[in-house]
């Protein structure tokens, strides 16, 4: 087992302010952000010239596990729109190939009723 210079601390639950009077006093109110950076992932943060980390970091592995699921939701989600755009392509094609057929029987009865 290798040993790491990283540790990991877990954090009794706390309340967050979600928009808090600014710590640096350059805005009146800062803001609650969430990184996903692969160095800073999932960590939460007071958006300010102080910025004021809320979470403890992530060792490395944990880090590396959520970025490469982060990445493959990302490419799931690319590909659901590819499927999605697909079915409608094939939902159109049919309702063109229904009003092509219900076309060509409409021209094909045409000469029997004036027979």
């Amino acid at each position: 087992m290798s040993s790491s210079s990283e540790s990991y601390n877990t954090v009794a639950i706390y309340h967050v302010e979600v928009n808090p009077t600014c710590l640096c006093r350059d805005h009146p109110v800062s803001k609650l952000r969430e990184a996903w950076k692969p160095n800073n992932l999932a960590r939460r943060f007071y958006n300010c010239a102080k910025s004021m980390w809320l979470d403890p970091a992530l060792p490395k592995h944990y880090r590396d596990t959520l970025w490469n699921l982060k990445l493959r939701i990302n490419d799931l989600l690319v590909r659901n729109a590819q499927v999605v755009e697909l079915q409608k392509k094939v939902e159109k094609h049919k309702l063109l190939r229904k009003a092509k057929k219900e076309l060509v029987e409409a021209r094909i009865q045409e000469p029997l009723i004036e027979i």
